[in-house]
């Protein structure tokens, strides 16, 4: 078992930095945010975890992307073979129809914390609060970037079509760099990161206000769950693959601004440390799974 562990302190803001507690206006939008006293403000450690997942990012794109990992894994695991049987199309055109429409959750997905709220937050309340979701949204979006290309080169596990590629005798299974690249699934693994980071982010600050926030969580969660049937309709991936991508991207979505950020301390002016762990994958001969996780 592998198993990784980055660590944070999360420091709480004085008092004068703080934006007051939430004022509603007349009708639904609300004056002011909801900031906890206790909460911490960005700060130096949000700034190196967010260099080091875009330094390790960065790497992984240029120097091991162009390469096939080595095939760990090849075969389904428990429920894979007949969910695949239950819901796989072969059609080439349908096949490419979900792909681009999966390309577009995704991308909506990491356009609302980064491109949305962010403007909104800068326009309605002022360039502090804008400042401390863009670098929540920096190192939580980085660091799944960094964790989804790191996990899935590690693994090795074959996609669908390489495996009945293989069983049936095929010569030519391995020529993409990505015929290896299967788990976990990483567009839900990315965009299940900024979902939850939205919903994290929503529920906590209340940006919007009234049941506007909620609502917000429950439309990115849903296209997010949409996404992950579409990529097994698609063949692209396993149901494992997909289910632990959901898993460590809502691990990595809430963990990375509650732990750096919202937890709460008995004492503002103590430093609290918040370790996160990371799961990694246990790859073997027939199978795999995942590692633990907890938060200190």
């Amino acid at each position: 078992m592998v198993l990784g562990v980055l660590v944070g302190m999360s420091v709480p803001a004085r008092a004068e930095d703080v934006a007051p507690s939430s004022e509603e206006a007349k009708g639904p939008w609300p004056q002011k945010p909801h900031w906890d006293p206790a909460w911490s403000h960005s700060n130096p450690w949000d700034y190196t975890l967010a260099g080091l997942s875009l330094g390790v990012f960065a790497f992984e794109g240029l120097v091991l992307q162009p390469v096939r990992p080595t095939m760990r894994w090849m075969d389904p695991i428990l429920f894979d073979s007949d969910v695949r049987a239950a819901l796989r199309v072969t059609d080439p055109q349908a096949q490419q129809t979900l792909q681009n429409v999966g390309w577009v959750l995704w991308g909506a997905q990491i356009a609302i914390p980064l491109f949305v709220d962010i403007p909104y937050a800068w326009t309605r309340y002022g360039f502090g609060l804008a400042r401390d979701l863009f670098w929540q949204d920096a190192a939580t979006l980085l660091l799944a970037a960094a964790v989804d290309l790191g996990l899935r080169d590690l693994a090795g596990r074959a996609r669908p079509s390489v495996y009945d590629c293989l069983k049936e005798g095929g010569t030519d299974c391995l020529s993409s760099t990505e015929s290896t690249r299967s788990f976990p699934g990483g567009h839900l693994l990315n965009a299940t990161a900024a979902s939850v980071l939205t919903c994290t982010q929503h529920l906590y600050v209340r940006l919007y206000g009234g049941p506007w926030d909620a609502l917000t969580c429950a439309m990115t969660l849903t296209s997010d769950v949409t996404l992950g049937v579409m990529r097994v309709v698609q063949d692209t991936h396993w149901a494992t693959d997909e289910l632990a991508g959901l898993v460590i991207g809502a691990l990595i979505g809430w963990g990375v601004p509650y732990a750096m950020h919202f937890r709460k301390s008995d004492d503002a002016d103590v430093r609290a440390p918040a370790a996160l762990v990371l799961p990694m994958p246990m790859a073997f001969d027939h199978g795999g799974g995942l590692g633990a996780a907890g938060i200190f």
